[in-house]
């Protein structure tokens, strides 16, 4: 079967997920292509944009068996450029930030529609959406590394004596880096030698890097442009935070659980749902929240540590590559049928 992975994103979660998924789908059988249309998809929708759009995705479909959309824009070019003889499905992997019925409309039009948990079936249910199944992301086995945390932290030249915070992700505002920063401030006050470091790129980097510079201590937080291998970052930190505001899901968490480090996620949307609290993942409720749930963290070491071995059981469980692309596998042609 050929199958087209169709997304627009240059650097981030869902860039990593189709990777990773159009490998495993090979070793299945499948013919797959990953196109970025980021650069011809705009964010906008209008009459105008669907002139331009529609044409060049319908000629770039017509050599597919089903074509697959990940993420609300690209399942909406899909719905435009797509008859309902045409076999298409989306993965919606963030929240939505709407319900509105136009997008519902549209989404209905595919044939089936993955969601990346539970809370984002059930916004996207509320709102009128059908055909819809969940099915927590796949994480890549390449993200793995057998290196010892002193030698990780050896080579991104970071401190072998003090605690250590990290985060990965795009430089955008939803992903909410400032607040991490921000709550820095008031770490210190309790532990004072820890480490924040930030990994990643987007928008929002110059932003952040003023913010970083106005800090207390800003030779105590220390940025990386994307990572060549994420494990030997996570492996490096003894806490991944994911203050994203409103995810469906994180694969940043993901990774950093299978590697054997703990995680600290925002209580809401999907991220609650990727462990047990204060069992396998850590969670925190708001912004102003954010501190004084680390400093507590940091001061039960033993905790920390066993947090981060039960996570690591939990994503090699939950988060397997190879169930999830069975499971896609197996719809794909449950769709043709």
């Amino acid at each position: 079967m050929r199958v087209l992975l169709l997304h627009r994103q240059d650097f981030g979660g869902i860039t990593s997920l189709t990777e990773t998924l159009a490998v495993a789908l090979r070793k299945l059988g499948d013919e797959v292509d990953i196109v970025n249309a980021l650069s011809w998809i705009p964010n906008e929708t209008s009459i105008a944009v669907a002139k331009k759009v529609t044409p060049k995705l319908k000629d770039l479909g017509k050599d597919y068996e089903i074509v697959h959309a990940f993420g609300y824009r690209a399942a909406w070019a899909c719905s435009d450029a797509f008859s309902y003889k045409e076999a298409w499905i989306y993965t919606a992997y963030g929240m939505p930030k709407t319900t509105q019925r136009l997008l519902i409309d549209k989404l209905n039009e595919g044939q089936l529609g993955y969601c990346s948990s539970y809370a984002v079936r059930d916004e996207l249910s509320g709102g009128g959406a059908m055909d819809l199944m969940v099915r927590y992301p796949g994480i890549n086995p390449a993200v793995e590394t057998s290196m010892e945390k002193l030698d990780s932290r050896e080579q991104f030249e970071l401190s072998n004596n003090a605690p250590i915070i990290g985060a990965v992700g795009r430089f955008v505002k939803e992903r909410a880096f400032e607040v991490a920063i921000e709550a820095m401030e008031e770490v210190w006050r309790s532990i004072p030698d820890v480490q924040f470091v930030l990994a990643g790129e987007g928008p929002e980097e110059e932003s952040l890097k003023a913010q970083i510079a106005a800090s207390s201590k800003p030779t105590q937080i220390k940025t990386f442009g994307r990572l060549k291998n994420p494990a030997e970052f996570y492996r490096a930190c003894d806490l991944i935070l994911v203050p994203s505001r409103n995810a469906g899901f994180s694969l940043v968490a993901a990774e950093s659980m299978r590697t054997g480090t703990a995680v600290m996620l925002r209580s809401q949307g999907g991220l609650p749902e990727m462990g047990e609290r204060d069992h396998t993942i850590f969670l925190f409720e708001d912004d102003q929240d954010l501190a004084r749930k680390i400093i507590e963290v940091l001061q039960m070491p033993m905790m920390l540590s066993s947090v981060a071995n039960a996570g690591r059981f939990r994503s090699e469980s939950l988060f397997s590559i190879d169930s999830y692309a069975q499971a896609i596998f197996r719809s794909y042609r449950t769709v043709l049928e």
